[in-house]
């Protein structure tokens, strides 16, 4: 059942060990960051497990288990132990269940990902030996409970990873993989299985299981077949659809995360599956919200509605995908944002001014003498949306909007220069060589010559600067016609002339370059 890639993937990391070769440090990445891994070596102090052939089973338990530590942390897992030395766990006068009692307490109180035990066997018939993995059926326990179908499938599936890593290392009888109503496959609250590792019963295998370079090969195939189970989750994380990690974000604002996900388990969603919040930073947003309905194979979105924190270490908050029950079903989701300032970019309420103009798009007003230029000019199709409201720059009162920059001259009050717009062409130009002029030529229909900076206009540009304000909105042309990422575009003083073949004879064929929304970004002031 391993895939090739869990095969190539373990020899590596087996390879660079023997080389002395570090491999993933505690806090590096690894192909099992994140997860959370609960062992537990079956009985152990006053519970020897079986006794057979002189040998006691309590004590290979521990031996494999804790051979398996070192790999998992090394490949980036954190490892939770019931025990990990040769102790005994119950403390009630049934010591028994009290046993068995506490190391389910330690895997639902751990946070795991999943609890496998490890065990050796003791058959009746001294004649057969290998391995057999369980995992626990819906019902038939000694007490009352059900196991959600998602937890059976999730630990059945680990069940068979595992099974197929030991066989090939355990020269012996493949017994399978059995579905029993052991106490703590039941009980506990994560996928959850018992490997029976060898049987002490048949001798030759019970030296083998003595053997510390058996051992290590056993711990080996345990970690192969953890590694194959989480490369092959019910849920898989595929791509952020709004807010990518370190996405700036105003401290106490609303926003939306949204994550592309696929179904790669075997059954259809429904409402029973959920995204629930699982740590680190806490966002203010529900606990969970419902995963969409996707069949096996399909990809969606899933969406939730947060607010960013006022202050906060990393800024990340971890979701997890879980079904029925609460079992996890595959990759953790995160929001990872940086909190930032408030920016005059923010949008801001409606004001209280009659006289105001509101553009809920970008959230922000537009009042007195620059509302009347605003309108007088040509409005949305030559400024586009304000980006800022009216601020102070530099002694001047101005406001952004996605083309330009409008400009307070109170010397001028009264006059068409009261309100001016930045020379934005130029200013983003200024660290490029000038462009190299060209010689006069005669003013017609279709040209028109500007000795004051040496180029000229032609065509639909000479028509739509002439049409729209001309030198008192554009300025003189800085540059000829030019092509900038596909497009034949030419620079005025306060613009950037597009042209878009695909609306010619439409009031589209030429478009005003953002020029206002680009030095805002250059400013760090807007980030949409």
């Amino acid at each position: 059942m391993r895939s090739h890639r869990v095969q190539i993937l373990f020899s590596l990391f087996v390879l660079l060990s023997s080389l002395g070769i570090p491999t993933y440090s505690a806090q590096a990445a690894g192909p099992l960051a994140g997860k959370a891994i609960v062992i537990d070596p079956g009985h152990g102090g006053e519970d020897p497990g079986a006794v057979v052939n002189g040998f006691q089973e309590k004590d290979v338990n521990l031996q494999v288990a804790l051979r398996l530590k070192s790999l998992l942390e090394g490949s980036g897992a954190t490892t939770i132990y019931t025990r990990v030395a040769d102790t005994t766990l119950g403390t009630s006068a049934d010591r028994r269940r009290s046993d068995l009692e506490e190391r389910v307490r330690i895997a639902n109180e751990s946070d795991g990902d999943v609890f496998i035990s490890i065990h050796a066997d003791s058959l009746a018939d001294t004649s057969r030996s290998g391995v057999v993995v369980f995992y626990g059926p819906e019902t038939g326990y000694a007490y009352s409970h059900v196991r959600p179908p998602v937890l059976i499938a999730q630990s059945r599936n680990l069940a068979l990873e595992l099974r197929d890593s030991l066989r090939e290392v355990a020269r012996a009888d493949d017994r399978g993989v059995r579905s029993v109503p052991y106490y703590t496959l039941g009980k506990i609250e994560i996928p959850a299985v018992i490997a029976e590792i060898g049987a002490l019963t048949n001798y030759e295998e019970a030296v083998r299981l003595h053997d510390p370079v058996y051992q290590e090969s056993l711990a080996a195939a345990l970690f192969s077949g953890i590694l194959a189970y989480f490369l092959n989750p019910d849920a898989r994380y595929v791509e952020d659809v709004t807010f990518p990690d370190g996405t700036a974000v105003l401290a106490g604002s609303e926003f939306t995360k949204t994550w592309k996900i696929m179904n790669t388990g075997g059954t259809t969603w429904d409402d029973s599956y959920r995204l629930v919040f699982k740590g680190r930073n806490r966002f203010d947003g529900p606990e969970s919200v419902p995963l969409p309905s996707l069949s096996p194979g399909q990809t969606g979105v899933v969406s939730v509605e947060l607010t960013a924190p006022t202050h906060c270490g990393d800024c990340m908050g971890i979701w997890s995908m879980r079904g029925p029950g609460g079992a996890v079903i595959g990759d953790d989701l995160w929001v990872s944002i940086d909190l930032r300032e408030s920016l005059p970019t923010d949008p801001v309420a409606r004001s209280d001014d009659p006289d105001a103009l509101y553009f809920h798009q970008t959230g922000h007003n537009v009042l007195g003498g620059f509302r009347k230029f605003f309108e007088t000019y040509g409005g949305l199709d030559i400024f586009g949306y304000p980006r800022t409201e009216e601020m102070n720059e530099n002694g001047m009162i101005v406001q952004y909007f996605q083309r330009a920059r409008f400009e307070y001259h109170p010397q001028f009050a009264g006059s068409p220069y009261e309100v001016q717009l930045t020379l934005l062409g130029s200013e983003l130009r200024s660290d490029q060589p000038k462009a190299e002029t060209v010689a006069p030529m005669p003013r017609t229909e279709s040209q028109e010559y500007f000795p004051e900076t040496g180029h000229s206009v032609h065509f639909a540009f000479l028509k739509y600067f002439r049409d729209n304000g001309g030198i008192f909105i554009f300025g003189y042309p800085i540059s000829q016609e030019v092509i900038e990422n596909g497009h034949i575009v030419q620079y005025f003083q306060r613009a950037r002339f597009e042209y878009h073949p695909q609306h010619a004879g439409t009031r589209y064929e030429v478009q005003l370059g953002l020029l206002g929304d680009i030095l805002l970004r250059q400013r760090a002031l807007l980030f949409d």
